[in-house]
């Protein structure tokens, strides 16, 4: 990510050049494109990445859980797929959902509030299949 430089002159004060700072930094951190097709969510990230989480088929489908675990996997890329799972097993489920939101508000920079809101507020595409009629 290139850096941005801004002089500090006596016109920007510090609390708005980290306000600017944080902007920044959260744009990497959030991705440009989440899609829901059938029981599976999908991130689309500004690096060119894609991250895809299916649901089990005995789970009912969470699209938030969803799109928390995408950004699980784009967060934490350096660990291998095995150390994700492992990692995540050691959770109770009742507590995954606390966990995944903890790191989104962490990565991201959000307070909690602002958190919650970007989630409800979430721009969702969702993609149908139809059937060809012969």
């Amino acid at each position: 990510m290139a850096e941005i430089k801004i002089k500090t002159t006596e016109l920007i004060g510090q609390n708005l050049l980290k306000k600017i700072r944080n902007e920044i930094k959260q744009i990497d951190k959030l991705p440009k494109k989440y899609i829901i097709n059938e029981n599976a969510a999908i991130c689309f990230w500004n690096d060119g990445t894609k991250t895809v989480s299916k649901r089990h088929e005995h789970d009912e489908f969470d699209k938030e859980i969803g799109f928390l675990f995408c950004c699980y996997q784009h967060y934490m890329q350096n660990w291998s797929r095995n150390k994700r799972k492992k990692f995540i097993s050691w959770f109770k489920y009742e507590h995954i959902k606390e966990y995944l939101f903890d790191l989104f508000v962490d990565k991201t920079g959000f307070t909690v509030r602002q958190a919650k809101a970007y989630l409800d507020g979430l721009k969702i595409e969702e993609i149908t299949k139809t059937k060809k009629e012969n």
